[in-house]
């Protein structure tokens, strides 16, 4: 029993493996007489070239209090 359902099952699998390759050619020989255009090699082409500026200087920043701002302000201007 075991070895005809073997054998039977290795003869499915070759007549898949034929239409498959019958499949490729099939496949090979439209796409060669396509009238799609041919995939080439990208070109190598020299575009604009990313640039990137300078980091930034970054300077400490004095803490400052908001009181003595407010109050400076005031006497510069006369208004809060």
């Amino acid at each position: 029993m075991l070895p005809l359902l073997l054998t039977y099952l290795v003869d499915i699998i070759k007549r898949q493996r034929m239409i498959i390759l019958a499949l490729m050619k099939l496949v090979l020989l439209l796409t060669r007489n396509s009238r799609m255009p041919q995939l080439t090699a990208p070109d190598n082409l020299n575009y604009q070239k990313l640039k990137i500026d300078e980091l930034p200087l970054i300077e400490k920043v004095d803490k400052l209090d908001y009181r003595l701002l407010l109050q400076t302000h005031f006497e510069k201007t006369g208004k809060v």
